[in-house]
C-alpha cells in the first residue's frame, strides 16, 4: 500500500513538474502578451516588455551563452536601468528555483518509473491498475489546483510570493519584474498547468489501459475462423 501511495504521489509530481517546464518557455510569455484580455504594459510599450522578458527566460533558462545578471543590469529602458538591485536579487532566486525544479523532475520522474517497475515484477495487472489510479489521482489533483487558482488566487499568490522570498530577495519590494510579469501571469500559468496535466494523466490512463487489452489479447484472436 505504502509503494502505491509512493508511486501515485511521484508520478502526480513527474507530469505536474515535466508539464511546468512549457511556461518556463517564451512560447507562454508570447501566448500570454498576445491574448486579447492580457493587461498592458504601461509605462512599457509591448517592444519594450518582450525584450525584457526574453532577456530574463534567457538567463532563467540557457546556462552558457545566455543572459548573465551583468547584462541584465545594463539593460535600459530609455535612460535608465530596468532591473533595479531588488529585481536582480529576485531573478537570481528564480534562477534558483528554476534549477530545484529542474531536479525534482527528473527525481520524480525516476522515481516513478523505479517504484513502476517494482510493483510489474510482483504483479503486472496490479501494478497496471495502479498507474491508472495514479493518473486519477493526479487528474483530480489538478482539477482542484485549477479552481483554486481561479477562485482563491490572493491565498495561492502569497504562497508563491513566500516560496520566492529569500535573504536578499522581496517580491514586494520588486520594481520592473511586476511590469513583464503581472499577477494575470501566474495565475492564467496555473489554470494551464492543471489543464495540460490533466491531458498527460489522461495520457497515461489510457496508456495503460490499453497496454492491458493488448497483453490479454490471445494469438490469433484477430484470425477468421475456418470452416
Amino acid at each position: 500500500m505504502l509503494i502505491r501511495l509512493a508511486f501515485g504521489a511521484s508520478l502526480c509530481a513527474a507530469l505536474l513538474l515535466l508539464t511546468l517546464q512549457f511556461f518556463l518557455s517564451p512560447l507562454y510569455l508570447e501566448m500570454e502578451y498576445d491574448y486579447a484580455g492580457f493587461p498592458p504594459p504601461r509605462p512599457l510599450s509591448d517592444d519594450e516588455r518582450y525584450t525584457a522578458s526574453q532577456a530574463f527566460l534567457s538567463y532563467l533558462n540557457v546556462e552558457n551563452g545566455g543572459a548573465t545578471l551583468l547584462s541584465l543590469s545594463e539593460l535600459r529602458i530609455g535612460a535608465q536601468p530596468f532591473f533595479n538591485e531588488d529585481d536582480l536579487a529576485c531573478i537570481f532566486r528564480a534562477k534558483e528555483l528554476r534549477g530545484t525544479a529542474f531536479g525534482l523532475t527528473f527525481a520524480a520522474g525516476v522515481a516513478a518509473v523505479a517504484l513502476g517497475l517494482f510493483m510489474a515484477a510482483d504483479d503486472f495487472t496490479k501494478a497496471r491498475r495502479t498507474v491508472i489510479a495514479g493518473a486519477v489521482g493526479a487528474f483530480f489533483a489538478c482539477t482542484l489546483l485549477s479552481v483554486l487558482a481561479r477562485f482563491f488566487f490572493p491565498a495561492i499568490a502569497a504562497l508563491l510570493r513566500s516560496l520566492m522570498a529569500a535573504e536578499a530577495c522581496d517580491p514586494l519590494a520588486a520594481g520592473s519584474l511586476a511590469l513583464i510579469f503581472p499577477p494575470a501571469i501566474f495565475q492564467d500559468g496555473l489554470v494551464l498547468l492543471a489543464l495540460f496535466t490533466r491531458f498527460a494523466a489522461t495520457a497515461v490512463a489510457l496508456a495503460a489501459w490499453l497496454f492491458g487489452r493488448l497483453t490479454r489479447m490471445k494469438p490469433g484472436a484477430g484470425d477468421t475462423p475456418k470452416c
